[in-house]
């Protein structure tokens, strides 16, 4: 069975990638008068912190095989509406939604991945990985400027996914 702490790694450092997000600059953004780019980053933080948090909670959660496995993947997945919901009043409703999709399936496949890894499934494991790697390529695509998140995301799908 691989080192958990190896999986573990692999699993959260996307994640910092990821963070890239809350900052701003993928998109031309909808401003508002109740809405700054201050508050977008602010609530982006949290969303993350917390993303990192329940990340955390479900890997170890499922590598134990821990009753609440189900419930934390629950609560990790709605995060991943929270965050589409916290840029749709900048960006709009359709990458709002596109974001939290991409994301959601970015959770499932990852679930794959720890199920895969825990079982020492490696034709499995490969496969899931492949999927996972294609997913992260779609979230990247969601950052259209060349200087944004997406190449920090591209960069992490290339080192940490592969």
């Amino acid at each position: 069975m691989p080192r958990k702490g190896s999986l573990l790694a692999i699993l959260t450092v996307p994640i910092i990638a990821l963070n890239a997000f809350a900052q701003p600059s993928f998109a031309a953004p909808k401003h508002s008068a109740e809405t700054s780019v201050a508050d977008l980053r602010t609530a982006m933080r949290k969303l993350w912190d917390d993303h990192i948090t329940y990340t955390r909670n479900y890997i170890i959660s499922a590598l134990s095989d821990l009753p609440d496995t189900d419930a934390v993947a629950k609560r990790l997945l709605k995060n991943q509406d929270e965050i589409g919901d916290a840029i749709k009043p900048y960006y709009g409703d359709e990458p709002g939604k596109k974001l939290s999709s991409l994301l959601r399936d970015h959770i499932l496949i990852a679930t794959e991945v720890v199920k895969a890894a825990k079982a020492d499934d490696k034709d499995q494991l490969a496969a899931a990985q492949k999927k996972w790697s294609v997913n992260c390529k779609d979230i990247a695509a969601v950052a259209q400027t060349p200087t944004g998140p997406r190449r920090t995301w591209k960069s992490c799908c290339r080192s940490i996914l592969t």
